[in-house]
């Protein structure tokens, strides 16, 4: 709302709105379109002896013996008033919905099923420094299904066929190196005689262990050796399950 103090000739003249007051004795009128105009400034007619104010369009309308007075009906933009006090925290919102579920996690142990002819080999997993060999092979008049350790530095020990468990692993006697004969690194095998079809486990202990702590662990009862057997084009079957572990 527009209001102003005019002082003219003693006279004190009060603007709000459409109100007009008038003090000692002055008079005051208004005319309501001129007040309601949108124009950024309001212009006035003050008569010299302070007795008649008139609101107009535009100074040119003022007459002989009036005094032209006008202002902006908005002021400069202030400075920023000081930071308000910090408003207290909101009610706490109700519980999202339930998330989708999550994928399975890996099992701690790793399947595996290999096919292999005579004379192949394929690595089944490696842990740093060892690894998990299956070997198909012929040798002596046998027919061998097996698993091999293997090292890539010396001073590993494993346990395996015939309870091996680094005593008679040559050539370093009591570690398994990178020189071992693959005959002293089986952990498990069947060698049936030349052509005889069989498929067994073994009951022997397997695992390798490496000098910097990484670890291969087989469950030796769970795997299935199988050499001269099936429709699926192969002479070896080997399948089971592994551990990895490390310090």
């Amino acid at each position: 709302m527009l209001r102003h103090v005019l002082r003219a000739n003693g006279a004190a003249f009060i603007s709000g709105g459409l109100i007009l007051g008038a003090v000692a004795g002055g008079v005051a009128s208004a005319q309501e379109g001129v007040l309601e105009d949108e124009s950024a400034t309001v212009t006035m007619c003050i008569s010299r002896l302070g007795a008649d104010v008139r609101f107009v369009y535009d100074a040119s309308q003022c007459v002989a013996g009036e005094v032209v007075q006008t202002w902006n009906r908005q002021g400069p933009v202030g400075p920023p008033g000081p930071k308000g006090d910090t408003g207290s925290s909101g009610p706490a919102g109700r519980p999202g919905e339930r998330g989708p579920r999550g994928p399975a996690g890996s099992s701690s142990d790793n399947v595996f099923a290999i096919g292999l002819d005579y004379g192949e080999s394929e690595t089944i997993t490696t842990n740093g420094p060892i690894s998990v060999v299956a070997d198909c092979v012929q040798s002596g008049g046998d027919d061998m299904a097996r698993l091999l350790a293997e090292t890539t530095v010396d001073g590993a020990l494993m346990n395996g066929v015939d309870d091996r468990n680094g005593s008679g692993i040559a050539p370093s006697g009591g570690t398994l190196d990178t020189t071992s004969a693959a005959d002293d690194r089986e952990l498990v095998r069947i060698s049936p005689d030349t052509g005889t079809v069989l498929g067994a486990t073994t009951i022997d202990q397997a695992w390798v262990l490496a000098p910097t702590g990484e670890a291969i662990h087989l469950n030796s009862e769970g795997i299935v050796l199988a050499v001269n057997y099936g429709d699926d084009g192969h002479d070896c079957i080997i399948s089971g399950t592994y551990a990895v572990s490390d310090i």
